[in-house]
């Protein structure tokens, strides 16, 4: 009887206050506060890394946040998050205050910070009556996707029209004060812009970036410039200089018009990035033709000069972080999309990287895979994503596609590139594809499958090596678009069917008015001349 009472009555009993004492025990320690011990440094400007050391802060962020007075940061500005340790970027703040972190436990005693009056002022730059005028930046030299706080006066608040200008020639051209020449710069992209006030803007240096002068382009007019000095990645090499002069011909036949039609155009032009630039400005978009006739035919031609250079990446995996800054700039880059249905491959990725995280790693595994399980086939190449690893013929495209859809399948940005590729006597230019993967504190990294699968080498002579690969792509690449290009729809409706081979865009030529139809042909990039 004793023993049935010990067996079916104290045991269990036991058994359910241990239960109950090891849950208490848990509970207590989820909920545990955290507990801030010091900041370095606790002397801050804008853009500056800030280092929070403590305890129970967590293993990863999850839910957990942190707060510069009763602002909350998004996870763009945070770098990293253990239990122990969180770094971050300080964003454009106006005033000292607390630092406090919060989790499932509750939130910390807050901790003292001091923004730093070391901004400097700008040491160049006429007040120009009337117009935007910066006083101060945070710093004077930036990475590709360090923030860039500019201070100043008449900025007025985030409108379309209103744009920031950064030099990607990377030298300074003449007469800049008033009116600069825009072909030397690229406008801020709409989400590389974190905020915009009358006193000041900030935003995300975009790759393609080189040192030279900012500006704030207003309503009102120019802003005067500001000089930074944009620090390229380690491990960059670009080979000398190759000018090409490129021609473009569109036709036009076929029209169908009544009074009042016109024609709207989208004309593919390079793009710049590392290894390129255009010397000369190509027609700016859109472009249009109007008082069209029945009947008439339109025979339109375009010159103009690309300078281009190889590039070689030669990178130290230890020196690439493997968290992503910014995460929210990056977003679109790893998400599903026409003709790259990411989410398809995200098992096929994972089998082959096998619990790998560092992306440098991961980008290369994925490189690797393709070239191993795609065979090049310009004939019939496979345009189904869902029978690319079945029948495994590809083009340039489909190379380029699957390896972005891998990589975007494990939350590596990635991108295909289109353009076209040269040899070195500018004899021959043929539709090309590739991809770019961002990585973290270098940017976005060239990688042409197709290429490194011998894609391209009935083009070249016996001796020659192959163009491109995993970081390399020789001086023959010319880039139209880097990712979809997207432009905005001049009427409701778009009606337009024309494409061309080497560029990616959601529209080439929109009709207006009342044009009935047209017939437009996008005739091959033709090199007629080189130095």
């Amino acid at each position: 009887m004793k023993k049935n009472i010990v067996l079916f009555h104290i045991i269990p009993g036991a058994l359910f206050a241990v239960l109950i004492l090891l849950f208490s025990i848990s509970l207590t320690i989820s909920r545990t506060r955290p507990v801030i011990e010091s900041l370095e440094p606790t002397r801050v400007s804008p853009g500056d890394l800030m280092i929070i050391n403590g305890r129970n802060f967590g293993v990863t962020r999850s839910k957990g946040r942190v707060y510069l007075d009763n602002f909350p940061l998004t996870a763009q500005f945070v770098e990293s998050w253990n239990d122990e340790q969180i770094k971050l970027r300080v964003p454009p703040v106006k005033s000292s205050g607390l630092v406090s972190v919060e989790t499932g436990g509750g939130r910390s005693e807050g901790s003292l910070f001091v923004l730093s009056d070391r901004v400097p002022a700008l040491a160049s730059g006429a007040f120009l009556p009337g117009k935007p005028f910066l006083s101060e930046i945070n710093s004077s030299s930036f990475k590709p996707g360090d923030l860039i706080v500019l201070k100043g006066d008449k900025m007025g608040m985030r409108k379309k029209s209103s744009r920031i200008l950064v030099s990607i020639s990377g030298e300074t051209p003449e007469g800049l004060l008033d009116s600069p020449d825009e072909s030397h710069f690229l406008t801020v992209p709409y989400e590389y812009i974190y905020s915009w006030q009358n006193d000041g803007v900030s935003f995300f240096l975009p790759q393609g970036a080189r040192s030279g002068p900012v500006y704030l382009h207003t309503p009102s007019g120019y802003s005067n410039p500001v000089s930074i000095e944009v620090i390229q990645p380690e491990g960059l090499e670009l080979g000398d200089p190759r000018t090409l002069q490129i021609r473009q011909d569109i036709n036009i036949s076929h029209l169908a018009a009544l009074p009042g039609s016109a024609l709207a155009l989208n004309i593919p032009r390079p793009v710049n990035r590392n290894g390129q630039s255009l010397s000369t400005e190509a027609e700016k978009n859109p472009f249009f033709l109007g008082d069209l006739k029945s009947g008439e035919k339109v025979n339109l031609s375009y010159d103009y000069d690309l300078e281009t250079r190889s590039v070689s990446y030669s990178l130290n995996r230890a020196s690439i972080p493997r968290e992503y800054r910014n995460r929210n700039i990056l977003e679109k880059w790893t998400a599903d999309s026409d003709g790259i249905p990411a989410s398809d491959f995200r098992r096929t990725a994972l089998a082959v990287i096998n619990r790998e995280t560092h992306p440098y790693t991961i980008a290369s595994l994925l490189y690797d895979y393709v070239l191993w399980r795609l065979s090049p086939d310009l004939e019939d190449p496979e345009t189904d994503p869902s029978l690319w690893l079945t029948t495994r013929r590809a083009d340039s495209l489909g190379y380029a596609s699957l390896f972005t859809a891998l990589c975007r399948s494990v939350d590596v940005p990635t991108r295909v590139v289109s353009g076209v590729w040269t040899d070195r006597r500018g004899s021959t230019a043929v539709t090309h594809h590739w991809a770019e993967v961002f990585l973290p504190e270098v940017g976005w990294f060239p990688v042409d499958t197709a290429a490194g699968d011998g894609l391209l080498d009935y083009l070249l002579d016996e001796d020659d090596e192959s163009p491109g690969g995993f970081g390399t792509l020789d001086d023959g690449y010319i880039s139209f678009s880097r990712g979809e290009i997207e432009y905005p729809a001049i009427m409701n409706e778009i009606r337009s069917g024309s494409t061309a081979s080497y560029s990616r865009q959601n529209t080439y030529a929109e009709w207006l008015g009342n044009l009935e139809s047209c017939s437009i042909n996008w005739k091959d990039i033709a090199i007629i001349a080189q130095q």
